[in-house]
This record gives C-alpha cells, structure tokens and sequence, in this order.
C-alpha cells in the first residue's frame, strides 16, 4: 500500500506540475500576441518637446517665485512667503490629483470607446503634471537657497540633505514626466492615439485585465493613503 500510495502523490505532483506549466505557457503566448506592437505604439503616443515645453512653463514662474523670496528676504515678510513655498512642496495634492487619473486611466483601459473618460483621464493626469512641476521648481530652489523657516543646525545634516535631494530629484522628474505621458497615450486632440489604436486591436480578455489591474491597484493606493511625497 505504501509503494501505490507514493506512486499516487508522485503522479499526482507530475499532473499538477504540468497542469501549471502549460497554463503558465498558455499565459506567456497570451501577453505575447497581445502585447505586440506595444512599445512602437506608446512610442508614437509621446510628444517629448511638447512635455518639455509644459514642464518649464510650469517649473519656471515657481523656481523664480523662491529667487524672489531670496533675494528680497530683507524687503517682504519672508516667514510668510517661506512657509507659502514649503506647503507647496507637500505632495499631498499631487498624489491625490495623480491617483484620481490612473483611476480614471484604468477606466479608459477597461472602456476603451468612451471618449468623455478619455478626455477626463487627460485632464487630470495634465494637472497633476503640471502640480508635480511646480512642486519640483519650489523644492529645487528651496534646497539650493536655504529658504526655509527650518535651518540646519549641523553640517552633516546640509550634507545629509545635498545627498537626498540628488537622488530623490531625478526620480521625481522621471514621475512627473510618466504621469504627462500616460495621459498622452489615450486623448490628443487632433486624432485617436497610436496607444489606443493598438490598445482597441487587443482581445477583449486583455483590456479586461489590464483595465482592471491598473483601476484596483490605483483605486487601493488613493483610498489607503499611499503616497510617493516630494520631501
């Protein structure tokens, strides 16, 4: 009986073995046939000079907003402009206005045809772009100048301080340039993107999934509190 029994577990385990590895194959063949063409697509979608253009508009007037503050400190009330620049660096709002458009970005993934969602998504992820923008130009010079009602009061922690803010700058740039991006991929003004012309071409199964997965995941960040903060 023991020999049978063993026998039974080990076909067993080589049933489920291979029951996983075809569905696994199956699975794999899938994201294949549907993902081609994607990267050519999303690559077509994109209009870098134009991000870049709206990046600066936005950056701009806000890194000049600081140098104002900088040099006028003795001619204004600088406490009252200095507090003003460091509740515009908080994130909060971007995060909000971030993750109500990968919200409404999931929605236009899991309804493709409706137009109004499209343009919403646009909309908002726009805005966010433009908050993230604005927010950088202030904690760029805030960090250059030392404007701040708070002043280091040991090197190591200006150092500390330098050495985060190099690294944690290039990752908000490349955040705040993903979020004009993903809202270029669905709505431009002229004509249906080359994202969305690809995204209609997939099968029905994969807009259902992919729609859904981005609308859970952003709805549970927006609704738990999960944030990425600019400081």
């Amino acid at each position: 009986m023991g020999i049978f029994s063993q026998a039974s577990r080990s076909n067993q385990g080589s049933q489920t073995r291979s029951f996983i590895y075809k569905n696994f194959q199956r699975f794999r063949l899938f994201l294949i046939n549907n993902l081609a063409g994607c990267r050519a697509a999303i690559c077509g979608s994109l209009r870098k000079k134009e991000a870049v253009c709206e990046f600066i508009i936005w950056f701009l007037p806000s890194f000049l907003f600081c140098l104002f503050i900088y040099f006028f400190r003795d001619y204004i009330d600088f406490n009252y402009f200095a507090k003003a620049a460091d509740e515009g660096i908080g994130g909060r709002l971007w995060n909000v206005i971030g993750g109500l458009g990968m919200i409404l970005f999931g929605l236009v993934l899991f309804l493709p045809s409706i137009r109004a969602l499209k343009i919403a998504a646009h909309g908002v992820l726009k805005s966010s772009f433009g908050i993230g923008a604005m927010s950088l130009g202030l904690l760029l010079a805030k960090s250059t100048f030392d404007i701040g009602v708070n002043t280091f009061t040991q090197k190591w922690q200006a150092w500390f301080f330098g050495i985060s803010m190099t690294l944690l700058i290039p990752c908000v740039i490349a955040l705040t340039f993903a979020v004009y991006f993903t809202g270029h991929l669905v709505y431009q003004k002229d004509n249906e993107t080359p994202f969305m012309q690809w995204y209609r071409s997939t099968e029905i199964t994969f807009r259902i999934l992919a729609g859904s997965s981005v609308f859970a995941a952003s709805f549970y960040a927006l609704s738990s509190g999960i944030t990425v903060r600019l400081i």
